[in-house]
């Protein structure tokens, strides 16, 4: 009878050290739908036994395909019954509107040789037991933007001109910032495009920082033109949805009248001018010479037919 007892407990304890491992994952998304352009907070919450060494478990987090992905927090609590709890935070950007899917993040959990266990490891040369455990995946709608629309968010737009007084191809310089809440990543500028003026643009300058759950980003970009007469530099719109209100919203970039110091047109106008007031004065002493002979003329033949008449 004691025998038998005894080897119930040995098997009993065998059976419990080959137990799973008390641990699950859970992802969870801020929203379900929503504007390409705007970003998406994604956490995956990890609950285990406090008595799993965090050594033993290894966390897989998923690949986000056809996100822009950042980890933006980390946090660790411990609950009143024994279980931790790891919370970790990534901000999403959609490149593409559509349907998407967010694969599982998954954990593996290495069972600790202890006890029983590690005596009937070592006796039959095995392993440790590793045991993967999967979240849920979620689904996720981007939806598309109208065709107007540039920019989403909230941004503060300026326009700065180097100089709106210059010599004949001499550059001149408008200066476009924008900045706030939002990616810029996408925005593809501004389209110029003057009879007679040669105009190009450098690369914009981007630089994009996570505070809390928001993307902040400044984009400065510079277009050049340069030409031998006066010009005008046209204004344009820039389309902006913006995520607080929710409506489109427009800025527009003024317009800039530009004066071209001796430039090659004015040259040449003067040059006709005073060609023209040149040429005609000829012209004008011929017709007042021509006038006066011919009331010379007339009064000589008026007086002419006074005397014949006597």
């Amino acid at each position: 009878m004691m025998q038998n007892l005894g080897k119930i407990f040995i098997l009993f304890l065998f059976f419990v050290s080959f137990s799973n491992a008390n641990a699950s994952i859970e992802m969870i998304a801020g929203k379900k739908s929503l504007n390409l352009g705007e970003s998406l907070v994604v956490s995956v919450i990890i609950t285990k036994s406090a008595d799993i060494d965090r050594q033993s478990i290894k966390y897989i987090q998923p690949s986000f395909d056809g996100f822009i992905s950042k980890e933006i927090s980390k946090k660790i609590t411990l609950k009143r019954d024994a279980y931790e709890i790891t919370q970790i935070d990534y901000l999403l950007i959609a490149q593409k509107p559509g349907n998407y899917i967010i694969d599982p993040a998954n954990v593996t959990v290495v069972t600790k040789n202890n006890g029983l266990r590690r005596f009937f490891d070592l006796l039959f040369n095995r392993k440790p037991a590793v045991q993967k455990i999967s979240s849920n995946m979620l689904s996720i709608t981007i939806k598309p933007l109208l065709n107007s629309v540039q920019l989403v968010g909230d941004f503060n737009i300026t326009t700065q001109l180097n100089t709106m007084n210059t010599k004949a191809n001499m550059p001149v310089v408008l200066s476009l910032k924008i900045s706030g809440i939002g990616a810029v990543d996408d925005f593809g500028g501004l389209d110029y495009n003057i009879d007679g003026i040669t105009i190009y643009s450098k690369k914009p300058k981007i630089t994009q920082n996570i505070i809390g759950t928001d993307i902040h980003s400044s984009y400065t970009k510079e277009y050049v033109f340069m030409g031998d007469h006066d010009f005008t530099i046209p204004s344009r719109n820039i389309m902006i949805y913006d995520t607080k209100t929710n409506k489109v919203e427009t800025t527009i970039i003024p317009s800039y009248d530009i004066k071209v110091i001796d430039s090659k047109r004015s040259i040449v106008s003067r040059f006709i001018e005073n060609y023209n007031s040149k040429e005609n004065m000829p012209s004008k002493f011929w017709v007042g010479f021509l006038i006066g002979v011919f009331c010379m003329v007339f009064i000589w033949f008026a007086i002419y037919k006074r005397r014949n008449a006597k």
